[in-house]
C-alpha cells in the first residue's frame, strides 16, 4: 500500500485506522510522514502536528 496524499491530516487518519482498526496485517506500506518542525514543511499542504518522537512510536507500532 503507498499513502502519499501530501494532506498530514487526511494521511494521519488512514494511518491510525490502519494501526487501531484493520484485523489482518499489512505486508508493505509507504507512507511520507509529515512531521512538524521538518524542513520541509512549508512544501506540504496542510498542518503537520505530530512530533519527531510521535512519529517514531506510530512507525514503531506499525512494526508490531
Amino acid at each position: 500500500m503507498k499513502l502519499d496524499l501530501d494532506d498530514p491530516k487526511t494521511e494521519d487518519g488512514i494511518m491510525d485506522y490502519v494501526l487501531n482498526k484493520v484485523s489482518y496485517k499489512v505486508d508493505e506500506i509507504l507512507w511520507e510522514n509529515h512531521v512538524s518542525g521538518n524542513y520541509l514543511l512549508s512544501e506540504w499542504q496542510g498542518v503537520a502536528d505530530m512530533s519527531l518522537k510521535d512519529s517514531y512510536e506510530k512507525f514503531l507500532a506499525l512494526r508490531r
